[in-house]
């Protein structure tokens, strides 16, 4: 399966996370594609991805003579916004059956776009801004901290630096705590911050990393969690050897 992103001007496509997914600019700031491998039916995969959007122009209501109309009867603020394509998203894949190759249809991304003199709260979103598409885009932002954090805090453990790999889960765990997915009790989040503290457990000391196949659950962890197939580790036999701090 392979997915495409287009970001149609003015729009500028900044940066895509695509986990361990292999990730290929087309065109810089235009065009972009990423390859999933192989899926099974049904499965599902979201991209974090970054777009730059310029603010819509201010529109003023003006009378005949050109000046701006006012009254001074009633007091009403209009928040004026206009929406915007930021992306075409689509995916083309093979039919195993059949061998034909087949293309889904263009998913246009729309988002609202707000006047340039619209206020804007200090989270750095505007008013209109959807609170469960917020609450996703941290969910998939603490994902993909917390599988860097899970490769990272893994290199310092096999060179022996036992403290500082508890150190960087510490620190990723924390982040993740504060996150508002985590805070609103998003369920991939809880998970993840068990499973940090399980990896912070079999990071004790080299005994402990040896004895409870520490590096082999991290590196599951990791891939698991970049290739969103995290929910497969619910399974029994995922239950942690080691102690989950």
């Amino acid at each position: 399966v392979v997915g495409t992103m287009v970001a149609p001007p003015p729009a500028e496509l900044k940066a895509v996370e695509a986990g361990s997914y292999s990730c290929k600019t087309i065109v810089p700031g235009r065009h972009v594609e990423i390859h999933f491998g192989d899926l099974y039916a049904d499965e599902e995969r979201d991209m974090l991805a970054s777009v730059w959007v310029p603010l819509s122009p201010v529109k003023k209501q003006s009378n005949d003579c050109g000046t701006t109309t006012t009254t001074t009867t009633t007091t009403t603020t209009t928040t004026t916004t206009t929406t915007r394509t930021v992306l075409h998203v689509e995916a083309r894949y093979v039919d195993p059956s059949s061998g034909a190759s087949l293309r889904m249809a263009v998913a246009p991304v729309v988002v609202e776009r707000p006047a340039a003199e619209e206020a804007i709260d200090s989270s750095g979103t505007s008013s209109s801004s959807s609170a469960r598409h917020a609450v996703l885009i941290d969910q998939h932002r603490g994902r993909l901290r917390g599988s860097k954090a899970i490769a990272e805090a893994r290199s310092l453990a096999d060179s022996g630096d036992f403290a500082a790999a508890r150190r960087c889960l510490e620190l990723a765990r924390l982040q993740l705590q504060s996150s508002i997915a985590f805070t609103l009790g998003d369920a991939t989040s809880k998970a993840l911050d068990t499973e940090l503290g399980c990896i912070h457990g079999h990071m004790k000391n080299r005994q402990v990393y040896n004895q409870s196949m520490g590096r082999a659950y991290a590196l599951s962890a990791q891939s698991s969690y970049l290739r969103q197939r995290a929910s497969m580790r619910t399974s029994p036999m995922w239950r942690p050897v080691a102690k989950c701090s």
